[in-house]
């Protein structure tokens, strides 16, 4: 190869690499979030007979809903720290957050209401929610009954060594979970708080919830509510919504 050949080779692998350069600072410059799988994620799915179902997600202000399982700031309920998505039959959407999410929630068919108002909205024995905390030092999650039943929750996890539910000798880990449809019929279930228990064992003498429908209260007996992790980030944790009783 001439001199003159070399220069040609050299000029344009320079080309090249100046465009391949060009292309990876675009890439960068236009990405909005780096998800990693060091991070936490949810997965949610329709697996009722619904074509599809109403899912509303919550946030702790002033954190923002806005591009998680694809909420779009139309569909925001007035604050940026709560919307909704209509979840279709069979597929499947996700959470993916690159922060620590404290006390969110997710709910079916309505966003999270005390009893009293769920029953004026058409829900005649409540709303219960998916609620926990992810990406943070200390995760947790649970489905919670205590303000009443409108859906069939299954919740499980891809890391079933360290996510874990119960105290001391109870501890156990924890695999999946799901509510019953009857208000009366949702203790000793682990990763389910029961209708009126905001204690788990107990009513919480400083949030007791309203009692709609004049049911006792029967709380677990074990400490098995809360299904927890400490500095095990990572993962997934699915919920699946498997059909409804009063959503319209």
């Amino acid at each position: 190869m001439n001199l003159q050949s070399k220069i040609r080779v050299i000029l344009t692998l320079g080309s090249l690499s100046i465009i391949w350069l060009f292309i990876l600072a675009f890439s960068c410059e236009t990405s909005t979030e780096i998800y990693s799988s060091s991070n936490t994620e949810i997965e949610l799915i329709n697996k009722s007979s619904e074509d599809s179902v109403k899912v509303y997600l919550t946030l702790q202000a002033p954190n923002s809903v806005v591009g998680y399982f694809g909420i779009k700031p139309v569909d925001t309920t007035g604050s940026k720290s709560q919307g909704f998505f209509w979840a279709k039959k069979d597929s499947i959407y996700y959470l993916r957050p690159t922060i620590a999410l404290y006390g969110f929630n997710i709910s079916f068919g309505s966003s999270p209401l005390p009893c009293d108002q769920a029953v004026k909205n058409g829900f005649p024995t409540g709303i219960n929610i998916v609620e926990g905390s992810i990406n943070c030092d200390y995760e947790s999650f649970d489905i919670s009954c205590v303000d009443g039943v409108n859906a069939i929750l299954r919740t499980s996890v891809s890391d079933t060594v360290n996510w874990t539910t119960g105290v001391g000798v109870l501890n156990k880990p924890f695999h999946s979970a799901q509510n019953n449809i009857y208000l009366d019929s949702n203790y000793n279930i682990r990763g389910v708080f029961p209708y009126q228990c905001s204690d788990c064992i107990d009513i919480n003498p400083h949030n007791v919830p309203k009692n709609c429908f004049d049911l006792p209260a029967n709380c677990n007996t074990d400490r098995i509510c809360q299904v927890n992790r400490v500095n095990h980030k990572g993962g997934t944790l699915k919920i699946e919504y498997l059909g409804s009783m009063a959503i319209e």
